[in-house]
């Protein structure tokens, strides 16, 4: 079923954040949140969380090179039909404001870390349309991304145009879940620099800590 603004879950923000330096891009992140909603089970630790997160464009390439790292080695096994591990981004290419969330009718493409178990890479989808049964309710395919897996951190490239962005400038939500339950999001924003500005460019991105909360 496709998700929508209705049931997406709403967090609470932590403080705690460390430096990230990104050459010829800013990168603009909000604190990371637990995910939370209007229930909370327990304040049990989660398994499976964001720790960091952090895009680099290179306009010339035409591309956009996204780097996760979590606090565990991720496991994107299925048991029974879901994925055990997972993440997803939501892109808006369309502005990089974070004085708002990013909502559904906002959104220009996603990018489906919970089909990695498929095993022919991340798929990139559109929002609107039927991308088949293991497309949760998104749209047909844009691209299939090959990613790379180092200890605890997943890295894997992309063309603009593939999320359907020109500029290089946009801004996304990405969250993570475990065994189903989403465990933690954060959102962010890429604007890209002028060269003679990348020496020296540090800028604040979000991370945090999650806690088991009941699935909305």
């Amino acid at each position: 079923m496709r998700r929508s603004p209705a049931n997406r879950l709403a967090g609470r923000p932590v403080a705690f954040r460390r430096p990230l330096a990104l050459p010829g891009a800013v990168l603009l992140a909000a604190g990371l949140t637990a995910a939370g909603g209007a229930g909370v089970a327990s304040a049990d630790a989660v398994d499976f969380t964001l720790v960091s997160h952090a895009v680099t464009v290179d306009k010339d390439a035409g591309t956009a090179t996204f780097k996760l790292t979590f606090d565990e080695a991720p496991d994107f096994g299925v048991v029974g039909d879901a994925q055990l591990d997972a993440f997803q981004y939501e892109v808006d290419a369309d502005t990089t404001a974070l004085d708002r969330p990013v909502e559904w009718s906002d959104i220009d493409s996603v990018i489906r870390g919970g089909e990695i178990w498929q095993g022919n890479g991340i798929p990139v989808r559109q929002r609107d349309g039927d991308g088949g049964e293991a497309a949760g309710g998104w749209g047909p395919l844009r691209a299939l991304v090959p990613f790379e897996i180092d200890g605890n951190t997943v890295t894997f490239t992309t063309g603009l145009s593939a999320i359907g962005d020109a500029d290089g400038a946009f801004r996304y939500r990405v969250f993570t879940t475990s065994h189903g339950e989403m465990t933690a999001q954060a959102v962010g924003a890429v604007i890209p620099l002028p060269a003679a500005l990348w020496t020296g460019l540090t800028l604040l991105g979000g991370i945090g800590l999650s806690w088991r909360l009941r699935r909305a």
